[in-house]
């Protein structure tokens, strides 16, 4: 598509595309009134209810006021203070623990010989296993309070009900596999998985704050003090129910569920396809693995960078032993199918009611550590429960120093411009009271146009610096935002970049188990349709999010005909072998990206507080508006158009570098793990065997 050296007409090519980009750019951001940015501010003020969330006294920059519109925004920004020394001493006291426990970060001469399978394998040290679940408790205790006990009792019975369907399909997996007759029932496992966590979201949807210690240790003492307990035995129920309640923290628990869901969901799916693989195995079977897809979904190795045999892709696909998700091993496993799955011999005994223990114990342990890990507690991003307790027992190996300074550098610039943001565009609380009363059409599109931005920058800088935490925790999370928002062309990459976590676990746990790609499109379709409710239902149940899921939804059926038929075999396949082929993608991707924008217009604007959507819409697209400064229609179009492709055109540069980049990394792992050239003496060696071999032993070298 792009040619891979440059040549003179390539760069007067871009050179125009660049000029061309920035003085649209200047025509549509400065009009009579200066600056955007300097309208924003105008608007606010003009509005008391907007003018009231901005802060000057807060601002450490010159002239800037912050914006309190957005929660998210405003409790990150307050919460650094805090957060950045307790995550430092946090990290100092991990370190140690990974010392002790000899699971510190492997040297460099080490990766080429483990893989994810080999780490799967290795049990999880005493150390480190306390260590997770008391800071991961003591964390959720800090943020919550007292309320860190309802989110804790949350997990526990999960844990409860799916372990005991766990238990009942390991015996009734077959009797050579466990010693039991009967059918395997997988789908129970599914099942309680879903429906325990699902349920448990809708409860606490649906009471809230009605949840609360009084409520639930009031009746407990009605019965003790009617069965004849002690005064004393009552007074404490009533005073630990009241110091309860007093000791809540600034957050909810109900708010942290969802992602604890996400959480739930990934360790018990992960041990059911566990299980499933090692019954399949000891009866001789095939092998019935998670979905493979999975592991590196949504793109191909290349695209997720350096990945590796220990990269979070390859730790997520590989299985752990039993013992981990508290599952007792199969009696009679042979010793392939143990190697098959990674059974390790150095895992606590497991007969007796001491092994037990110990495993019910330990698996319990694991799984709250998991789901209320510090760094991803409370915004992300999200990982599987294999992946994570894979780096829990050997650090991740993708970042090296430099990789790491650089992510770490990243998340300080993006949280830098977020603060720029706050202080000098007071977007969030523009759109939160409205105060935009006198925008025109241009200035509406404009003005979603901004809501992406400002979205982006938000979540951007939020995960990024809960994942560099992480990072430096030695555990891989994926990268929530891996590309620019302004830097996407395609409805479908978009959404693979954006939450990116969220998409690969949707992939993963929903999409390929409910068939995936495999089927026909009728079923695919429905597939699609499904995830999109469960997204909904996940997010929040509102008119709003409905309306701009169904627009969303629909703009996926243009580009997925465009693909098929510009795809190999397509009928319009030809087209991708002619020179100008990149320009007509540019072209195209333009009314794309108009596309994506006119969904956050109608959900980010509050348009239908204005006025009829239907006559917006036809001031912008066709006659414009009354404003002679603000007009709208078919000229600004034009203008717009021609701005969007110029930048798709640049995008697709973009992309052409990357291909060849990754490619690049690509090769270079195939070339380091691959095995190492013999030396000199090993040469040597080999010819003098060869040289006293008789002639019969060589003739099928």
């Amino acid at each position: 598509m792009v040619p891979a050296e440059w040549t003179l007409w390539s760069v007067i090519e871009v050179g125009g595309v660049l000029g061309l980009i920035a003085f649209l750019h200047v025509w549509i951001l400065l009009g009579d009134d200066g600056f955007w940015s300097h309208r924003l501010i105008a608007e606010c003020k003009a509005n008391a209810r907007c003018a009231s969330e901005l802060k000057p006294g807060q601002s450490w920059l010159p002239g800037g006021q912050v914006d309190h519109g957005d929660s998210q925004s405003r409790s990150f920004r307050q919460s650094l203070p805090q957060l950045v020394p307790a995550a430092a001493v946090m990290l100092l006291v991990s370190w140690g623990v990974r010392w002790l426990s000899g699971t510190a970060w492997p040297a460099s001469s080490d990766k080429r010989e483990a893989t994810a399978r080999s780490v799967a394998a290795l049990p999880l040290s005493v150390v480190q296993l306390c260590w997770r679940l008391v800071s991961a408790v003591g964390f959720a205790w800090l943020v919550l309070g007292s309320e860190s006990l309802l989110l804790l009792a949350a997990v526990t019975v999960h844990w409860a009900v799916v372990s005991a369907c766990l238990g009942a399909q390991r015996c009734v997996g077959g009797a050579r596999a466990g010693g039991c007759a009967g059918r395997a029932m997988p789908w129970l496992t599914t099942a309680a998985v879903w429906v325990v966590a699902c349920g448990i979201k809708a409860l606490a949807e649906t009471l809230k704050r009605r949840i609360g210690f009084w409520v639930l240790l009031a009746p407990v003492a009605d019965a003790a003090a009617a069965a004849g307990a002690p005064a004393w035995a009552t007074d404490a129920l009533v005073r630990g129910a009241h110091w309860l309640e007093g000791g809540r923290g600034s957050l909810p628990w109900y708010s942290m569920y969802g992602l604890v869901l996400l959480r739930l969901v990934s360790w018990g799916m992960d041990a059911q396809w566990a299980l499933a693989q090692r019954q399949s195995l000891a009866e001789g079977g095939e092998t019935a693995a998670a979905p493979s897809k999975a592991a590196d979904a949504p793109g191909s190795r290349a695209r997720e960078g350096a990945d590796g045999p220990l990269g979070h892709a390859a730790r997520v696909a590989a299985a752990h032993p039993l013992a981990a998700y508290g599952i007792a091993p199969l009696a009679g496993a042979s010793a392939s199918a143990s190697a098959a799955v990674g059974a390790s011999s150095a895992l606590p005994p497991s007969g007796g009611c001491l092994g037990c223990a110990r495993r019910t114990a330990g698996s319990w342990a694991a799984l709250v550590g998991y789901t209320l890990y510090p760094p991803t507690l409370a915004a992300g991003p999200v990982t599987t429960y294999n992946a994570w307790l894979s780096h829990a027992k050997r650090p991740q190996t993708t970042f090296g120093a430099a990789g790491l300074a650089g992510t770490v550098g990243r998340a300080v610039g993006l949280v830098l411009c977020l603060e720029a943001l706050m202080q000098y565009v007071p977007f969030f609380s523009l759109t939160k009271h409205g105060a935009y009363a006198g925008f025109g059409p241009q200035a509406v599109v404009l003005l979603g146009y901004t809501a992406i931005l400002s979205l982006w920058l938000k979540f951007a800088a939020i995960w990024a610096t809960f994942r560099v935490w992480a990072l430096l925790d030695g555990v891989e999370v994926p990268d929530n935002m891996r590309r620019c928002v302004a830097n996407n062309f395609s409805l479908v990459d978009f959404w693979k970049a954006w939450h990116r976590s969220y998409n690969l676990w949707l992939v993963r746990y929903l999409y390929v188990p409910l068939g995936g790609s495999r089927v026909g499109v009728v079923r695919q379709v429905a597939n699609t349709a499904l995830v999109f409710v469960f997204v909904a239902l996940w997010h929040d149940v509102n008119p709003e999010l409905l309306v701009w899921g169904g627009l969303v939804g629909l703009l996926f059926v243009p580009e997925f005909a465009m693909r098929a038929a510009v795809a190999p075999g397509g009928w319009l396949a030809w087209v991708r072998h002619r020179p100008w082929y990149r320009h007509a993608v540019a072209l195209v991707a333009a009314f794309n990206i108009f596309a994506m924008v006119v969904p956050n217009v109608v959900g980010y604007t509050r348009l239908g507080e204005r006025g009829s959507v239907r006559s917006m819409l036809w001031q912008l697209f066709v006659v414009g508006g009354d404003d002679p400064a603000d007009p709208g229609g078919a000229p600004f179009l034009v203008v717009v158009f021609v701005l969007l492709a110029a930048g798709a055109l640049l995008m697709l540069w973009v992309r052409a570098g990357e291909e060849r980049r990754y490619g690049a990394i690509k090769e270079a792992w195939r070339g380091e793990l691959a095995p190492p050239p013999p030396t000199a003496a090993q040469l040597a060696a080999t010819a003098a065997v060869r040289a006293s071999a008789a002639p019969e032993d060589l003739k099928d070298d």
